[in-house]
């Protein structure tokens, strides 16, 4: 409430580019938003609605990862005609994100059921973390399986999109979760966990390579190639995210007016407003400094704080082990926008609607448990932690 209240106060700004772009921008982070303030209700206690909520969404995105694959494999039948019309007057910059496939032509990064050249990888990596999630959930073997399959077809779309911090992100979140199950005594399925993320991977770029090609390989690779630090280091996002500080922070302390940026500026803003020129943001953290300068960037950094505290506790020290393993799920599911702030602006997308209706999710089966978060030390709730202790279904 206090960064709507001062997004409100920000309209004011003589910055403003004009009143319903800022009105839009103010929009924009209501309905990114909105879910934390629905979902606590709606999943009250619900596991199972949260687990249905989950697989549809795992349905929709697997949708666009298996069109996404085809697009690279037929794409006279599969790939779109045209994309964004943004784009579509960018015709050096849809260049650019071409590459030569696997047989030798050139082919566009597979956008999946999106508008833009490599949009898939954004469902290929929701369906490959939710794969990793379903083995550490008490699901039907068959349902961990196809989970696996299709994780694996979500690893191989971000391949052939050539987005490499999509794969880092599916990486760390598998990481996370595997340090949560170690902690929660979950050995076997963090052991479990290791194996396939290794095996998969293997065979995932395997078929990856024999459809977009060893330019495909090549990009990747450059991840290896150095320190993964130094290779952020030099990338074009970490001088966004350095400018942002160090430059966009400086001149705006307290915003840069509503209606500078984005789609929403592109909408409803007013180019001949020579007062309030267009600002390029490129990382979460440029567009929150320019809607409400150190306030908004520090009341979401809170925000984000308080949330990811109250998962990590949850995690590890409530009584309810049903609870500690969903927790443990919407952590890994969580990381992903999280990681997203020095490369993307998730919390103006559906990633951060995501982030959103997880947290809040997740509070509302918090809140139908009888039992409240116990003394720090584990022992006390009395639940055996041990790998021994872990049902037959691996979990």
């Amino acid at each position: 409430m206090s960064a709507a209240v001062y997004m409100a106060v920000m309209l004011l700004h003589p910055a403003t580019n004009t009143t319903m772009a800022g009105l839009a921008q103010i929009g924009m982070h209501f309905a990114v938003a909105a879910p934390l303030f629905w979902a606590p209700y709606y999943f009250l206690g619900g596991y199972q609605r949260l687990a249905r909520v989950l697989t549809i969404l795992w349905a929709l995105n697997g949708a666009s990862v298996v069109v996404g694959i085809l697009q690279v494999r037929d794409p006279g039948t599969w790939m779109p005609a045209e994309f964004s019309s943004n784009l579509t007057n960018r015709q050096g910059y849809l260049r650019d994100l071409q590459y030569r496939a696997g047989d030798g032509t050139m082919t566009q990064r597979p956008p999946g059921l999106g508008d833009s050249p490599g949009a898939a990888c954004g469902a290929g990596m929701f369906v490959a973390i939710l794969g990793l999630a379903y083995l550490g959930v008490p699901v039907s073997k068959s349902r961990k399986l196809l989970g696996i399959l299709m994780g694996m077809a979500g690893v191989v779309v971000i391949f052939l999109s050539h987005v490499r911090s999509s794969l880092v992100v599916v990486v760390g979140c598998a990481v996370i979760y595997s340090i949560i199950l170690v902690g929660q005594g979950r050995l076997r399925t963090a052991l479990t966990l290791a194996l396939l993320m290794a095996v998969c991977g293997f065979y995932s770029l395997l078929y990856a390579e024999s459809l977009g090609g060893q330019s495909t390989v090549d990009r990747f690779a450059t991840l290896l190639e150095d320190d993964p630090s130094k290779v952020y280091e030099k990338s074009y996002r970490m001088g966004a995210v350095t400018g942002a500080f160090d430059t966009l922070l400086v001149e705006h302390p307290l915003g840069a007016g509503l209606g500078r940026w984005g789609m929403m500026r592109v909408y409803f803003g007013d180019e001949t407003n020579y007062n309030s020129p267009m600002i390029w943001a490129e990382v979460q953290f440029q567009a929150w400094i320019i809607d409400g300068g150190i306030v908004l960037l520090s009341l979401y950094l809170i925000a984000l704080a308080v949330a990811v505290q109250r998962l990590a506790r949850i995690c590890f020290f409530h009584q309810s082990l049903e609870l500690r393993r969903w927790a443990a799920v919407i952590v890994m599911l969580s990381a992903g926008p999280i990681a997203f702030l020095f490369s993307y602006c998730p919390f103006y997308s559906q990633l951060g609607i995501q982030f959103w209706f997880l947290i809040g999710a997740f509070e509302g089966l918090a809140q139908g448990e009888e039992g409240d978060p116990v003394p720090e030390d584990r022992g006390e709730t009395g639940i055996p932690l041990s790998p021994e202790s872990v049902g037959e279904d691996g979990s």
